[in-house]
């Protein structure tokens, strides 16, 4: 009965070979089909997503180059984007990376360049992203220690009954700014602002002993150093700022022109 079954089969299956073949040629064919279409898909919208990329990112410049710094809400904006833009260096990382099933194309000249013009392309975004998120973080800190002065700007009145606390307030200050993390390219302002503070603490502690000791020459003498305190903090601030931000931006400019 097994034999006769077999026998059966066989003769069932030699009838029909032929469809079987047919059949089988016909799900090569659209699988292979569709594989060429997949293939041509893919290949035309390869470096779409790096475009596209490189377009938010020169949005974001046009919103930083159109704010004014100095005002605080432009500031956000500003660090906004600058923030934005330095997230590219990670977002990119696999913008040019072939999707597994299609890797063995790149033996394919043609394909070959387009990966290797995207990678190129890749690098130039990367390195930008490097340069303007060295600016963020330089912004971020500086933000930092501007925030700790609050506390004690604007309040340079001449009442005696504040006087021994403005020194407290801004020898607590100096001490805040000490213990701020910075990076090795903003210690220099970091420690200039602990000093300058210190400088500040110092002139208002002699301004209220010469108040105590009733010495006018002294007291006078106090105000106008107190007022020069006041005035180096500022202008080295501004001077250190330069010094360390300047070498930067040259740096975002320069990646910036090599990539668009």
């Amino acid at each position: 009965m097994i034999k006769s079954f077999s026998s059966q089969m066989g003769r069932t299956f030699a009838k029909h070979r032929q469809w079987w073949i047919i059949g089988a040629v016909a799900i090569m064919i659209t699988l292979v089909g569709g594989y060429v279409w997949m293939s041509y898909q893919y290949w035309q919208v390869y470096p779409e997503s790096l475009n596209s990329e490189k377009s938010v990112v020169k949005k974001h410049v046009k919103t930083i180059l159109s704010s004014d710094i100095a005002e605080n809400n432009d500031r956000k904006k500003v660090l906004k984007s600058l923030q934005y833009i330095s997230k590219t260096k990670e977002e990119v990382g696999k913008g040019c990376d072939v999707t597994f099933v299609y890797q063995w194309q790149q033996l394919f000249s043609s394909l070959k360049k387009s990966v290797n013009a995207c990678q190129k392309e890749r690098e130039k975004i990367e390195l930008f992203g490097s340069q303007v998120d060295a600016v963020a973080r330089y912004l971020v800190t500086e933000q930092k220690l501007s925030r700790l002065f609050e506390p004690v700007m604007g309040t340079e009145e001449f009442d005696e009954n504040i006087w021994q606390g403005q020194e407290m307030a801004w020898r607590k200050v100096s001490e805040e700014i000490a213990k701020t993390k910075a990076e090795k390219n903003i210690q220099p302002l970091r420690d200039l602002l602990k000093d300058r503070a210190i400088s500040v603490a110092s002139q208002w502690q002699a301004l209220y002993s010469a108040h105590k000791k009733e010495d006018k020459k002294a007291f006078e003498d106090t105000v106008i150093a107190l007022d020069k305190a006041y005035l180096s903090l500022r202008a080295d601030q501004e001077s250190q700022t330069d010094k360390i931000l300047q070498p930067l931006l040259v740096k975002v400019d320069r990646s910036y022109k090599n990539l668009f």
